[in-house]
C-alpha cells in the first residue's frame, strides 16, 4: 500500500504553523485540533521543521512555563523525516519505528507539506489492508473447497 492510499479522517484538514508563531499558540493549535504535531512551514509554504506535543512537554520541563513565549523556532525539530505521496506505507513505518516519531509529513517535490501521517494513521490502513486480504483468502477458500 502506498502512503497516497490511505484514507484520512474527514476532518484531517491540514494545519501548519510559523517558525515565529509562539510555543503557547502552537500549543493551543494542537490542542483544539486534537492533533500530537505540526509542521512548521516558512512564508512560502515550505517545511523548515516540525513541532510535537512531546517537543513542548520536554523543553519546558527544561525550561519552565517561560517557554510559552518562545518562538516556534526554538523548540522544533529542523532535521524533519518526510515521505512522498508514492512511498510504500511498510517503508515508512519502519523509518518511523527506527527513529521513534509519531508523525510524518508528506511533502512534494518542491517541500510543500500536502498532509500529515499519524502512527494512528498507518495502524488503521495496515488493519484495513489486513482485513481485505483475510476477505480474499475466504472467498478464495470457498472457490476450492
Amino acid at each position: 500500500m502506498l502512503i497516497e492510499d490511505i484514507r484520512l479522517r474527514d476532518d484531517s484538514e491540514l494545519i501548519a504553523i510559523s517558525p515565529k508563531a509562539t510555543i503557547a499558540e502552537a500549543a493551543a493549535l494542537l490542542g483544539s485540533n486534537n492533533i500530537g504535531a505540526l509542521p512548521v512551514c516558512d512564508h512560502d509554504d515550505l517545511l523548515v521543521g516540525i513541532l510535537s506535543e512531546r517537543d513542548i512537554v520536554r523543553e519546558i520541563a527544561k525550561h519552565g512555563p517561560s517557554l510559552l513565549d518562545q518562538t516556534v523556532d526554538v523548540v522544533m525539530t529542523h532535521e524533519v523525516f518526510t515521505c512522498k505521496p508514492e512511498d510504500d506505507t511498510n517503508d515508512v513505518m519502519e523509518v518511523m519505528q527506527a527513529n521513534r516519531f509519531r508523525h510524518i509529513p508528506v511533502v512534494d517535490d518542491k517541500r510543500h507539506v500536502t498532509r500529515m501521517i499519524s502512527t494512528r494513521d498507518l495502524m488503521g490502513a495496515v488493519l484495513d489492508e489486513t482485513r481485505e486480504q483475510r476477505r480474499a483468502l475466504a472467498v478464495a477458500y470457498e472457490l476450492v473447497r
